[in-house]
């Protein structure tokens, strides 16, 4: 704002001040992607809660709680969805529970995996498949300004046998904005069973610091 004023004497009447409002620029507001990648975990149970012939669940889903609640609410809504049941009450002509016929061995790796050094790991038993499972810390990339965006990171992984050339069986682009951890898995169908003596090969630009790419979410 400035203000001003005109001259005096000479029997003149003093003119009023002036005052001329400068426009202030606007405060840029940063702005925040919303999270919008999150992990979806699977767990198959089996359990045995009698000997001989039982008479079965009382109320349904509404007997079966997961971690202190109900699978379904009295009303029939559901607190969990993707939930399926089979329930045998122990008589001597009941068929087998499905789902459970295959045996799976889990193997933490528990290493950054970046562009520079992938993570190799050999597979010497026999497999059918395998299941590579990818932590993100997080996805986002921070602005000179202060905003929040998504960001993409690339996810590679190679399959080589005896020795053989590596053959790339995963090449996806993860996109979006995650603040926390998420989980993501990718099964892969090999030749194991056939061929003992494999490696995986995880080459993968996970480490967002250092080759991130901003996405327009």
């Amino acid at each position: 704002m400035i203000s001003g004023s005109g001259g005096s004497g000479g029997g003149r009447q003093r003119s009023q001040p002036q005052t001329i409002a400068v426009a202030q620029p606007a405060q840029y507001v940063p702005t925040e992607a919303t999270n919008n990648l999150f992990s979806t975990s699977y767990a198959k149970i089996l359990d045995l809660i009698g000997e001989g012939e039982i008479g079965g669940l009382v109320n349904g889903l509404q007997s079966i709680y997961l971690s202190g609640t109900p699978i379904q609410n009295p009303d029939g809504s559901l607190n969990f969805n993707g939930v399926s049941v089979q329930t045998r009450n122990g008589t001597q002509s009941q068929d087998y529970i499905s789902g459970f016929d295959e045996v799976v061995s889990e193997t933490g790796v528990g290493v950054v995996v970046n562009v520079a050094t992938p993570v190799i790991r050999t597979i010497t038993a026999a497999a059918d498949a395998v299941r590579v499972v990818v932590t993100l810390p997080a996805l986002q990339e921070y602005t000179d300004k202060g905003d929040i965006l998504g960001a993409s990171v690339n996810l590679r992984i190679a399959v080589q046998y005896n020795g053989g050339g590596y053959t790339t069986v995963v090449d996806d682009t993860i996109s979006g904005r995650t603040s926390q951890q998420y989980h993501t898995q990718r099964l892969l169908m090999t030749q194991l069973a056939a061929e003992p003596r494999n490696s995986i090969n995880a080459n993968t630009g996970l480490d967002c610091l250092a080759r991130p790419r901003l996405t327009s979410e």
